[in-house]
């Protein structure tokens, strides 16, 4: 049981890992050509958790659940066709390239993906699975708020702890190591400050939930109260400094559509003290806006927001003003018109470089400079911003991306289906869980990568609940015989 124990640890620290993508180990010194550093923790976690368990019983219940059903469809169909691809020479860059990349995405995919039901195989009960979930997402933004303030006094000993955990940002082309902690712009144990903005517009509903819950977190009731009232100002608060203006807009409208029932319920009962409230605040707005848009920091927040609203309708002025913006847009529009020439099953996985590269200089939109310089620096495979839906069009075709569709869907119906047998603590965390899956696909259209190991890791607590669903008791009296 000692050595079950440890084991637990070696879990909580893949978990941890695993909220790590920017932190690499380097096959190839400060290149792309690089693997998560989690991942051999979560490898030889997922191994020996096996070790432990009737592996043999444990594969056939996985098996038996029909959102595997679904995933397994999925995986098939993007290795047979990748395999049908390479025979008919849809691949033409260095073996390398692919080899680097198609590592990473079965990472995601697969050990990431089944991180979570691991931790039934280990006993560990659901609640405090939900306890250390919880824990780590307010770890991040701890980071996040530590990291404004060393950058704002430049406490450069603890900036090098920074910079070593997300070593993966010396190998992004064209990026200024420090020009983040120049502008002040945070982004925590990412590799850049949109990633963070991204985080938090996937997790919001799930620390939402459990801060507004009535329920216990923590056993003590001063830290799980100060937490819950600490938790979601520390979230926006990284939001802001992260100074991203599409996730400003889309954390806080996000933010307001959660808790739009708290406030119209506040509006009605006391709705004498809101008129009075809402009389002094409105005139006042214009004032602190004149006020604060002489601060560096505001004014910057404010101008890119503005520059963003303005530029909606004209693209043009969106690649003069917000270029950043305009290359993501860009690569979308291009990646779309490459699934267009291959509809039905695209170009092969992690192949959308090479396979748009003879469309990008006849595209229909204006290129920005960045896309210009990864195109004539990397000729044969120009640099692609990733989007789960348009990537996964342009190299699964309509037929892979449907697949992946419909996994999703799957998840996101079994757990609203055994939602009800779940109660307090655990039905909030599952509420959560399910309106993650609805960002996971607003998101998707921007700037989310299919391998982004948050978003799999979330997909296979779907795995973890249908188990506890289903075999909880078993668990219970095995926990009680140890």
């Amino acid at each position: 049981m000692l050595a079950k124990k440890y084991l637990k640890w070696l879990y909580y620290t893949s978990i941890w890992f695993m909220f790590m993508p920017a932190f690499v180990i380097f096959f190839v010194k400060n290149t792309n050509a690089n693997v998560y550093f989690g991942f051999p923790f979560a490898l030889v976690t997922m191994f020996c958790a096996l070790f432990f368990c009737n592996y043999k019983k444990f594969f056939h219940r996985l098996l038996h659940i029909s959102v595997i059903k679904y995933y397994t469809i999925f995986m098939l169909f993007i290795i047979s066709t990748s395999f049908v691809h390479i025979t008919l020479g849809f691949y033409k860059g260095p073996i390398t390239f692919y080899i680097v990349r198609w590592l990473k995405f079965f990472i995601s995919i697969v050990f990431v993906y089944l991180l979570p039901i691991c931790s039934f195989l280990l006993n560990i009960k659901l609640r405090h699975f939900i306890k250390l979930y919880f824990t780590m997402i307010l770890i991040v933004y701890l980071i996040g708020f530590i990291q404004y303030f060393t950058f704002l006094f430049n406490i450069s000993f603890i900036n090098i702890l920074f910079y070593f955990f997300t070593n993966v940002r010396v190998s992004l082309s064209n990026f200024d190591l420090y020009g983040c902690q120049n502008s002040l712009r945070i982004f925590s144990i990412f590799s850049e400050p949109s990633s963070l903005g991204q985080f938090t517009f996937i997790l919001l509903p799930i620390v939402n939930d459990l801060c507004k819950g009535n329920f216990k977190i923590y056993t003590n009731k001063y830290l799980n109260s100060f937490i819950k009232k600490f938790f979601i100002p520390l979230v926006l608060m990284n939001v802001v400094f992260t100074k991203s203006p599409i996730y400003l807009i889309l954390c806080f409208t996000e933010f307001f559509i959660l808790n739009i029932k708290h406030y119209v319920s506040m509006l009605k009962r006391y709705w004498n003290y809101s008129i009075i409230a809402l009389s002094i605040i409105i005139p006042i707005l214009p004032l602190l806006y004149y006020h604060f848009n002489d601060d560096f920091v505001c004014s910057i927040i404010i101008d890119r927001i503005m520059t963003t609203i303005s530029c909606f309708g004209d693209f043009n002025k969106l690649v003069l003003l917000e270029p950043s913006l305009a290359t993501r847009l860009v690569s979308y529009i291009n990646q779309f018109l490459l699934f267009t020439k291959n509809i039905f099953f695209g170009v092969g996985l992690s192949n959308v470089q090479a396979g748009l590269n003879p469309y990008l200089l006849l595209s229909p939109v204006p290129l920005t400079q960045e896309a210009i310089t990864g195109y004539y620096g990397h000729p044969m495979l120009s640099g692609v911003n990733p989007s789960v839906i348009w990537t996964s069009l342009a190299e699964f075709g309509i037929i892979g991306t449907l697949f992946y569709l419909l996994f999703v869907f799957k998840s996101f119906s079994v757990i609203k289906s055994i939602k009800k047998s779940f109660y307090g603590l655990e039905n909030l965390f599952i509420n959560g869980i399910q309106k993650t899956y609805i960002t996971i696909f607003i998101i998707s259209f921007y700037n989310l990568s299919m391998e982004n190991m948050q978003m799999w890791f979330l997909y296979g607590i779907s795995i973890l609940l249908v188990f506890h669903y289903k075999y909880k008791r078993e668990l219970l009296i095995k926990g009680k015989n140890e």
